[in-house]
């Protein structure tokens, strides 16, 4: 127990010291498997097995697609000025640029791509640069807002799960989380924004015209392919992804200058691959792979029940720390749940047990060094990740809280 505990903290300890020197986040996450591989005495065999199963592994594969698909994608938009005319659409057609960062994250999330936060994070960027928002502020914005949908989204994968191994049905766990959203969520929003007064407002958005509307749908349409594709059609989602930018490499432009051609595109998409974040997927793959085949979470659990915990703190202890060290919602919930059920049957009275559960892993997991979306987006915008986890806590602690109280006055 001592030893696994210890394993943990170091591990964290060991990537939190690394991030302050700088050092890329992909090597990074694989200092803090080796380390958790050593400290869990793990014979060199097994941990040539698990990084190779790691790396060869269809999800693996398939995100590491993604997001050479999702990085190249927004170089391109970028280099050939199609993003810029999104965001002045936008902003005529919804004005005040802060709603704009909440809005188009939180509508990313709904794509369920893991990582995804990543396709966000340039349709944001420029918007926070006029606001006069920091790198920091900005990629909070972006990890809050993109992960509403983690909470209380139907098609959630986490929701999915922990209905699936409770048999509670999904909506009660939408019932007790929806109203911690529409609390939380205006707050954090003034939080995140505070100081930046509303730009863009009325005067733009009384000129909207036709062109403004259709100017958006042109701009958006690899958006609408990838999802059309992707999510209701069901291909493969490097697919959908490829076939956007094939789009957006064909689409026929005004004139030579802000277009170019399509060979000059190939390699503008070839250079907007951020290798940096493919390293840095495959090594929180890894690290999280790792850390299961130690078997330190299960001994950890294992230890707290038969000491006898009060049942409040391990629903909130220890589905927190599942998601805090594997940055997996699902995993968090997939190791954690089958451990209450023997502790707390589901049943109607215990229902608010449950919903504890997933809130805390989900904060658990959003505020994750080895979170994809997190890792991705302070990669992206080079944030400081102590201040920009520091900053998610903060927030994710008020849903926390707001849960507990909802919780106290259900049971």
């Amino acid at each position: 127990m001592l030893l696994a505990v210890f394993a943990l903290l170091s591990t964290i300890a060991l990537v939190i010291f690394l991030v302050r020197k700088k050092m890329k986040l992909g090597l990074v996450m694989l200092s803090g498997a080796l380390l958790m591989a050593l400290l869990g005495g793990l014979p060199p065999a097994a941990v040539l097995q698990t990084l190779v199963r790691s790396i060869t592994s269809y999800e693996t594969i398939r995100l590491v697609l993604v997001i050479i698909g999702i990085t190249s994608l927004g170089y391109l938009l970028k280099a050939t000025g199609i993003m810029d005319e999104m965001l002045v659409n936008f902003r005529v057609l919804i004005g005040d640029v802060r709603l704009l960062m909440a809005l188009i994250p939180a509508l990313v999330g709904l794509l369920a791509v893991p990582g995804g936060a990543v396709m966000s994070a340039p349709l944001i960027e420029k918007m926070g640069a006029e606001a006069g928002l920091d790198r920091d502020s900005l990629a909070t914005a972006n990890i809050v807002f993109r992960h509403i949908n983690t909470y209380a989204f139907p098609t959630s994968t986490s929701i999915i799960l922990i209905a699936s191994v409770t048999g509670i049905d999904i909506t009660e766990f939408l019932k007790f989380n929806i109203p911690l959203l529409v609390l939380v969520m205006p707050l954090a929003f003034f939080y995140i924004f505070r100081g930046i007064k509303p730009m863009g407002g009325t005067e733009e958005r009384g000129r909207v015209k036709l062109r403004n509307i259709m100017g958006l749908f042109i701009s958006l349409f690899p958006f609408i392919v990838i999802i059309l594709l992707g999510i209701v059609f069901r291909i493969y989602f490097p697919l959908a992804l490829l076939t956007g930018i094939l789009y957006v490499i064909l689409l026929p432009g005004k004139d030579r200058q802000y277009w170019a051609s399509i060979k000059e595109r190939f390699l503008i998409t070839l250079r907007g691959i951020k290798w940096d974040m493919v390293l840095a997927i495959v090594g929180v793959v890894i690290f999280k792979d790792i850390v299961a085949a130690t078997g330190f979470l299960e001994e950890i659990s294992q230890y707290l029940v038969d000491r006898g915990a009060p049942q409040l703190l391990l629903v909130i202890l220890f589905p927190a720390l599942a998601g805090l060290i594997t940055g997996n919602n699902s995993a968090a919930i997939g190791l954690t749940t089958p451990l209450f059920l023997s502790l707390i049957p589901a049943a109607a009275a215990t229902i608010p047990y449950y919903n504890l559960v997933y809130i805390a892993a989900a904060v658990g997991y959003i505020i994750s060094p080895f979170h994809m979306c997190l890792v991705l987006t302070i990669e992206y915008y080079r944030a400081s990740m102590p201040r920009v986890i520091k900053e998610v806590a903060f927030i994710s602690s008020w849903i926390l809280a707001a849960a507990l109280i909802r919780f106290a006055l259900l049971v």
